[in-house]
């Protein structure tokens, strides 16, 4: 894109991040959210920063995927940050961190209106 004059705006980066995500290149992830700042000028918004959440849980870093949320909702606003708790969910579940899972749960009811998936997700654990 670059070579051809087109720009990256954060659509791209979506699907970058996306990408990287599910070929499990968490480095790689990291390093295009820390360019859109520093190379493109954009802010990294919620949705980029849940791949990050998703693929910090996917490679058992739980901790450090619960911090970027907590960071990110200080910086953004809580009401930005049902997306990331969903994957944060999702991630403690298959990596079997009951709390963390039961905190997330309550962070997605708290902010997308209490819907029932956390309890269908968390029901096992």
């Amino acid at each position: 894109m670059n070579l051809g004059g087109v720009l990256a705006d954060e659509i791209t980066f979506t699907g970058v991040l996306t990408a990287c995500n599910h070929l499990g290149l968490l480095a790689e992830c990291w390093e295009f959210v820390l360019s859109m700042s520093a190379d493109y000028h954009l802010a990294p918004a919620m949705e980029h920063y849940c791949s990050v959440v998703d693929i910090l849980g996917r490679s058992g870093q739980l901790k450090n995927a619960e911090e970027i949320i907590r960071q990110e909702e200080e910086e953004q606003g809580s009401s930005s940050g049902a997306a990331a708790w969903r994957a944060l969910l999702a991630a403690s579940k298959m990596q079997k961190d009951g709390a963390r899972a039961i905190r997330s749960a309550r962070s997605v009811i708290r902010l997308d209106g209490g819907k029932s998936l956390p309890f269908i997700v968390s029901v096992g654990l």
